[in-house]
């Protein structure tokens, strides 16, 4: 079986969309993905400036008055 030159150019045009739209599925793959990870280290970052700060509560054991 040969392909004559209209076969062999549908093929190679349906190739060439099918591996276009392959790579745009991807792409907004891997967008989500850094989205993710973006969100992920702004809540690392606020999560390491709230453990660096003092604590502002007291524990309510340290707040009740001494009954003398």
């Amino acid at each position: 079986m040969s392909y004559d030159s209209g076969t062999r150019h549908v093929h190679i045009a349906g190739g060439t969309f099918a591996l276009c739209l392959w790579l745009a599925f991807q792409s907004i793959a891997l967008w989500s993905i850094e989205e993710n990870l973006i969100k992920l280290n702004k809540t690392m970052e606020r999560i390491a400036v709230a453990l660096e700060q003092p604590k502002k509560c007291v524990p309510w054991f340290e707040e009740a008055p001494v009954d003398e």
